[in-house]
């Protein structure tokens, strides 16, 4: 039996009024292997049969959707903290600081 940690509510793409919840967990799959599994209330999902090597379901539309955007979101975060990076990592330009010599000049 899975332990539900985070949920979303997710309207219906077929009918507005309708609100399934996507949930994300945890599952044992054995003595000490927990495996991540995420479920649905709709009945696409409740009532879909379980992989015989796996044990978990297949994955509806509104758990694909959810993957999206947690994707979309991981996808953010990774952007900002590459761009925190390259500000800190940011190296002033060393040419404005190199005196130009007349000899230089007169080569070009």
């Amino acid at each position: 039996m899975p332990s539900w940690h985070r949920k979303w509510k997710v309207t219906s793409f077929t009918d507005s009024s309708i609100e399934y919840t996507v949930s994300e967990g945890t599952t044992r799959t054995g003595a000490s292997d927990i495996t991540p599994c995420f479920g649905c209330s709709c009945a696409a999902w409740r009532f879909a049969k379980k992989n015989i090597l796996t044990g978990l379901r297949p994955d509806c539309k509104h758990i694909k959707s959810v993957f999206g955007k947690l994707k979309l979101e991981r996808e953010e975060q990774v952007n900002e903290e590459t761009r925190l990076l390259l500000d800190a990592w940011a190296v002033e330009e060393i040419t404005a600081y190199i005196p130009q010599s007349r000899a230089m000049e007169d080569r070009c």
